[in-house]
C-alpha cells in the first residue's frame, strides 16, 4: 500500500540509486518526498530535483552504454563501484543523522499524474 511504501522510505537512512539516467526516477522522488536522503548520479531527471541539501551525488562520466544501444542512443551515466563507495562514504560523513524536510506538496496521485503526462508527451512525440 502507499502507506507501507512511505513507511519503508521513512525508515531508510538514504535511498541509493545507481540508475544510468532516467526521465523521472520515481523511486528517488518518492524517497525525497518522505524525507529520505538520496545517493545518486545527478543526471537526467534527477538533476531537476536533487539539491546539495538532499542528495549526495555519485560521480560519473557520460558515455554511450553499449549494453543499452538497442534501446537508447544517447549518453548515459557510466558509474563505477569506486564512485558509489565514495558517495556512500560522503553520505556517512556529511548527511547521516541530519534531517531535511520532505518535499512539500507531494501526493501519490500528483506523482502518477506527472508520470502519465510525461509518458503521453513522449509517446505522442515518438509517433
Amino acid at each position: 500500500s502507499p502507506s507501507d511504501l512511505a513507511s519503508w522510505y521513512c525508515g531508510l537512512d538514504a535511498y541509493l540509486s545507481t540508475s544510468s539516467g532516467e526521465a523521472i526516477n520515481l523511486a528517488a522522488v518518492e524517497a525525497l518526498a518522505c524525507g529520505t536522503h538520496l545517493i545518486s548520479p545527478v543526471h537526467g531527471g534527477v538533476a531537476t530535483y536533487a539539491t546539495s541539501d538532499n542528495t549526495v551525488p555519485i560521480q560519473f562520466e557520460l558515455a554511450i552504454r553499449k549494453d543499452l544501444i538497442k534501446f537508447y542512443l544517447g549518453l548515459m551515466a557510466n558509474i563505477t563501484a569506486a564512485n558509489v563507495a565514495s558517495a556512500l562514504d560522503q553520505f556517512v560523513e556529511e548527511f547521516h543523522g541530519r534531517d531535511f524536510p520532505p518535499l512539500t506538496g507531494f501526493t501519490w496521485a500528483d506523482s502518477m499524474q506527472a508520470v502519465t503526462s510525461h509518458l503521453n508527451r513522449y509517446f505522442s512525440l515518438a509517433l
